[in-house]
Formats: C-alpha cells, sequence, structure tokens
C-alpha cells in the first residue's frame, strides 16, 4: 500500500489539471522544495486538444508527447496511423513512426523514453516531490507512463504528486492500492493551499529543506 507519501491531483478532463500541477510546483520551488518529474499540457489549435506536450512541472516544453490522429467530431482519421495535427511552430518533429496510443491520441515513443528518464532522474537526486501527469486508463493497462509509476512508488522516498481525472480517481487509487495523505480537486482547492499541505507533510518528516 502506498499511503502518506502521495498526493493526487484531480479534476473534469480538460478542466486545468496540469495547469494546477505547474503552479504548485512553481509555489513549492520558492518555497525552498525541490520539484522534480514531469506534467503534460495540453495543446489546443482552433479550439480543438489538438494534442499534449512533455513539460517540467514548472511548465517549460521539452518536446511534444502525443498528437491526435482523429476527428473529435467525426472519429475519422487516417487509416495508417499518421499524425494528422501539425506540431507547435518552434518545436522539432521527432522521427516518424507510430508509437502506443490512448483515446484518440498517439504518443511519441521518443516522449515517453525522455519522460522515464527524467523521472528516473528525479528519484535519483531525491526530489521533495515529483510530479506525473496523467494517470489514466493506460498506465492501469501498464502502457505510456506505467513504469514511471512503479519506478515512483518503489523508490521515492519523498512526496509524489499524482495527476488523474475524477473519472479515473477511484480506478487509480484502486488499481495501485493508494491511499493519498490529500486528494486536490481543482475546482475545490486553490494550488497556493495545496501547496501549504505538502510543506506541512514534508514539515512533519523531518526533511523539510534537505532536497
Amino acid at each position: 500500500m502506498a499511503g502518506p507519501r502521495i498526493f493526487i491531483i484531480t479534476g473534469a478532463k480538460g478542466g486545468g489539471k496540469s495547469s494546477f500541477a505547474a503552479a504548485l510546483a512553481k509555489i513549492l520551488a520558492g518555497k525552498n522544495c525541490k520539484a522534480g518529474g514531469l506534467i503534460a499540457p495540453g495543446r489546443v489549435e482552433g479550439g480543438i486538444r489538438s494534442g499534449f506536450s512533455l513539460a517540467y512541472p514548472d511548465g517549460s516544453i521539452i518536446m511534444p508527447l502525443a498528437t491526435r490522429t482523429t476527428s473529435p467530431r467525426t472519429g475519422n482519421g487516417p487509416t495508417d496511423g499518421s499524425i494528422i495535427m501539425p506540431l507547435p511552430v518552434g518545436i522539432a518533429s521527432p522521427r516518424t513512426g507510430t508509437g502506443p496510443t490512448a483515446g484518440s491520441f498517439v504518443f511519441i515513443p521518443e516522449a515517453i523514453e525522455k519522460g522515464l528518464s527524467i523521472i528516473q532522474k528525479a528519484v535519483k537526486e531525491r526530489c521533495d516531490v515529483i510530479f506525473l501527469d496523467e494517470v489514466g486508463a493506460a498506465e492501469m493497462e501498464g502502457r505510456i507512463w506505467a513504469a514511471a509509476l512503479s519506478s515512483m512508488l518503489d523508490s521515492h522516498t519523498g512526496i509524489t504528486v499524482l495527476v488523474t481525472s475524477r473519472r479515473n480517481l477511484t480506478s487509480v487509487m484502486k488499481h495501485w492500492d493508494l491511499v493519498p495523505a490529500g486528494i486536490f480537486d481543482i475546482d475545490n482547492i486553490t494550488p497556493a493551499k495545496a501547496a501549504e499541505a505538502i510543506i506541512s507533510h514534508i514539515k512533519s518528516t523531518g526533511n523539510y529543506g534537505k532536497g
């Protein structure tokens, strides 16, 4: 069972969970907490979620993570699995090819590998807080960030902050036998209040400011 060192950010799909995580990470960094890990902010083009980026917890974009392969209105897309949405201007395209999928999105293998290395580095550096965004159905099937989450739960002795949707919250907790120290529903709490809860927890362990 993973419990006292786990916090979960949750909210509606597309409701701003990654933005909340980024704001939380910045507050923690300003209070002498070393934050590591990753978040996956969404990309929107023409009012449509076109994909996700791999980013550090402060929101700094690293590379594209996933791109939509089907139309959100019709469900139609290229039959060869190719990407139909352009990548953001100024971000280099990784090698072409298909990767694992989740819903209407195909994930870029290099980005997953990069994300896993970021998590492993954060664990090795003993960050006070490590973020992982997002944990959902794919991870429960052993895909996308499943290996990264296993690494964190097995090896990280600090705080782990997971991001998941309200729809997946109960299933994620049950799947990994999580009893979190706190659940932050982004509609009911501010990043500042969430930071206070995490810092209070770190102080209770006697590890505040030692990261």
